[in-house]
């Protein structure tokens, strides 16, 4: 299944001001590269998070856009990722483009000296994943595959009870599954049509939100 790509940063946390200077420097360094200052205030009010925006202004295969950089991690090791890649102007960017911009970004931060030097590693994640990526628990994924054994575009009632309990395993084991993921792994990868993967992801969003409910009732 293809998914939108991340950034993910990673470096030793006293080595916080070395990646400011870092980005300083590629922006410097790079005239289709800025760091907007002003709007990485902003962001940061907005997450609460350390964060930064870099915007490109673009080239022949890609549109002006920004990528947010946030911060996440511990006291040991900081890490960045980017939750998201976003035109400069109104409209929208492709998939393709959002993950090539991530993969541009990355190259360009590696070619910067002080990036190298300074303790730091970038990677963008892959942008074709499996049921494993999209379902990571064995035990919630062993509840997925067993509703798919069965004939789940029937909607028969045992079929529907088999989903009702993969909600169920989501909820008892806290999983952290999309399920906007869920609905693209059933199109894309078994040809589901879109219907009936929606059909799929709003039982999932509503189960989950009433055995939320009853958690705390």
């Amino acid at each position: 299944m293809k998914i939108h790509r991340t950034i993910v940063i990673t470096g030793a946390s006293r080595n916080r001001a070395a990646f400011d200077a870092t980005l300083r420097q590629l922006c410097r360094a790079m005239p289709r590269w800025r760091l907007d200052g002003k709007g990485s205030k902003s962001y940061t009010a907005g997450v609460e998070r350390p964060s930064y925006l870099v915007a490109y202004e673009g080239d022949d295969t890609l549109p002006p856009l920004v990528i947010a950089l946030t911060m996440s991690g511990g006291v040991k090791r900081i890490r960045f990722h980017s939750p998201n890649i976003f035109p400069q102007r109104c409209g929208q960017i492709t998939r393709e483009e959002y993950n090539s911009a991530a993969v541009l970004f990355v190259a360009a931060l590696k070619t910067v000296p002080a990036f190298a030097c300074s303790g730091w590693s970038a990677d963008v994640t892959p942008d074709n994943v499996g049921l494993e990526v999209v379902i990571p628990g064995k035990r919630c994924r062993d509840f997925f595959t067993a509703y798919l054994r069965g004939y789940p575009l029937t909607y028969h009632g045992s079929d529907i009870r088999n989903l009702d309990l993969f909600i169920c395993a989501l909820h008892r084991y806290r999983a952290n599954v999309s399920p906007d993921r869920v609905g693209a792994y059933l199109m894309e990868d078994l040809g589901w049509k879109e219907a009936d993967a929606r059909w799929v992801k709003t039982r999932i969003r509503t189960g989950l939100e009433v055995l939320a409910t009853d958690r705390a009732f």
